[in-house]
């Protein structure tokens, strides 16, 4: 599959930005999967929110 897709990154204490990446090729022993939907942990946003005081 070849294009760029949306990613979601940390770009600084309390900064979360959107960039585009490009799809990666897998290697033979990896598979490529599609994502429709994405969650956050409550682990991931407690340090987001510990990291913003």
């Amino acid at each position: 599959m070849n294009g760029t897709m949306n990613a979601a990154v940390m770009e600084g204490i309390g900064k979360m930005g959107y960039t585009r990446r490009p799809i990666p090729t897998p290697k033979a022993d990896e598979v490529l999967v599609k994502l429709e939907y994405v969650g956050i942990c409550g682990s991931d946003m407690h340090y987001y929110e510990c990291q913003r005081q």
